[in-house]
């Protein structure tokens, strides 16, 4: 039988390489899986004549890391994950940004993660509105087996123009970014409607795009600094002013 196994799971050097190195990879993510995907992916190795001859250097990811209880994170996840496959209610007790606590029954439509965080997405029953929700905040969860009807939901056409989470304001909005900042800035694409014109000789490129999310937009201009000037719209010009003189008036 092992004979049997080893006849089709052998792997090539490549493919050796790629389970390796996305098990060190989703280790520096701190994905809540990643105990039972290491576990997975050795017992595939173990019968790989291969796996022992092929070495690489392991991967090192630098940048944030959420502080999460691991097994208490799957546990989470698993729960809302049952509710999604079987349309199922989940009642949870909630920790806002602010510190709140509230019960809610939330009818969850897709699992996703965000800059390493785990978040759910659904129907909040008390506010009849989408809501999205970090699982680390969640104090207590339980699968209902009251039932739900989804509305037709894409999470890629949700957020396609969402610079992060927020969406609570849509801009058409241009950007002048000088170099050498922006040699970095066009390597990402940051929304799906973007469009780059670049003016590398004079030393800068101009950025338009559809974003939505004025909590996290204005953030992220503020972040590029100098190398960033609003060009328009006139609103979002204003609002980033607004914002650098609360920052300024922090140091008085």
């Amino acid at each position: 039988m092992r004979d049997t196994i080893k006849e089709y799971i052998e792997l090539s050097d490549k493919e050796n390489l790629a389970l390796s190195k996305a098990k060190d990879y989703i280790k520096w993510q701190g994905a809540h899986f990643y105990n039972d995907l290491s576990l997975a992916i050795e017992k595939i190795l173990s019968i790989n004549p291969k796996s022992n001859n092929y070495f690489s250097e392991n991967i090192y990811s630098k940048g944030r890391r959420i502080k999460v209880n691991q097994q208490e994170e799957s546990k989470k996840w698993l729960i809302i994950n049952d509710g999604i496959i079987n349309t199922k209610k989940v009642k949870m007790k909630y920790m806002n940004a602010n510190g709140s606590v509230t019960e809610r029954i939330i009818h969850p439509y897709r699992l996703y993660t965000y800059n390493g965080a785990n978040y759910f997405i659904g129907k909040c029953e008390e506010k009849d509105e989408l809501r999205q929700f970090k699982l680390v905040r969640i104090q207590d969860i339980n699968l209902l087996e009251d039932k739900f009807i989804q509305d037709n939901f894409n999470l890629n056409d949700y957020f396609k123009n969402a610079i992060g989470l927020f969406k609570d304001k849509k801009y058409e909005i241009k950007l002048r970014i000088t170099y050498p900042y922006a040699m970095s800035f066009k390597e990402y694409s940051w929304t799906q409607d973007e469009h780059i014109e670049d003016h590398i000789e004079e030393g800068y490129l101009i950025y338009t795009a559809t974003m939505e999310g004025k909590t996290k937009i204005i953030p992220w201009i503020m972040g590029m600094g100098t190398s960033c000037t609003v060009l328009e719209p006139k609103e979002l010009v204003e609002d980033v002013i607004k914002e650098y003189k609360k920052v300024l008036n922090n140091y008085k």
